[in-house]
C-alpha cells in the first residue's frame, strides 16, 4: 500500500470536464476517459475484468476460476456506486482500462482495481486514469490518498514515479474449497 498527499492534479496531466451521454468526460487530449454510469459500461468492466483474472492466473496470482466468479465480484463493485466511481479509457475505438476512486468518509480515499489491456500498455493510460482518480477522489472530499499494489506487480514502479510511497506491506489469505456437489 502506498499514500500520496500531493499527487498529480489536474493541471499536471487531467484537463477540463464536460458532460457526454456516458458522463462526465475527463480528457487529457490522449485519453478520452469518462465516469460509468450505463449498464453497458459494466459489461465492458465484467470483460476488462475478466482478463484482468486470466492475466493474474498466467501470473501466478491465482488459481483459474469460473467467468461467473469474475461477474459476481463486478457486481459488488457496482454496488457501491456511486459513492466509488469507476473510470474508463476509451483509446482507438476500444473500451481499453478502468480505475476507480472512492473519497473516503474521514479524509483518507482510495483508488483500486487498475487494469489496461495488454496491447495498450506503454501509452499513458494507466497514468491518465491515476490522476483522473486521484483528482475525483480529492474533489470529493480526501486529503490523503491510498493505492495497494502487490509486491510483486508492475503498477507499484507507476504509483511511485507519481508520488505514492510504501505504507505497508499486506498479507492476504485465500482458503480453497473443495465444490460442493
Amino acid at each position: 500500500m502506498a499514500t500520496n498527499r500531493g499527487g498529480q492534479t489536474a493541471d499536471q496531466g487531467v484537463g477540463g470536464e464536460g458532460q457526454g451521454g456516458c458522463g462526465r468526460i475527463v480528457d487529457n487530449q490522449e485519453t478520452p476517459l469518462r465516469v460509468l454510469n450505463r449498464h453497458a459500461d459494466w459489461q465492458t468492466i465484467e470483460d476488462l475484468h475478466w482478463l484482468d483474472h486470466q492475466e493474474e492466473v498466467a501470473m501466478g496470482f491465482h488459481a483459474p476460476w469460473d467467468r461467473t466468479l469474475t461477474n459476481e465480484l463486478v457486481a459488488s463493485k457496482r454496488r457501491k456506486s456511486p459513492d466509488v466511481r469507476y473510470f474508463l479509457a476509451h483509446v482507438d475505438g476500444i473500451d481499453c482500462a478502468f480505475f476507480s476512486a472512492w473519497p473516503g468518509r474521514s479524509g483518507l480515499g482510495i483508488i483500486e482495481d487498475l487494469f489496461t489491456r495488454l496491447e495498450f500498455r506503454g501509452r499513458g493510460i494507466a497514468t491518465a486514469l491515476i490522476v483522473a482518480c486521484v483528482d475525483d477522489a480529492r474533489a470529493r472530499g480526501a486529503d490523503s490518498i491510498l493505492v495497494s499494489a502487490r509486491a510483486n506487480d508492475t503498477p507499484k514502479h507507476m504509483y511511485a514515479a507519481m508520488g505514492f510511497r510504501p505504507l505497508c506491506v499486506q498479507r492476504s489469505y485465500l482458503k480453497e474449497l473443495a465444490p460442493t456437489t
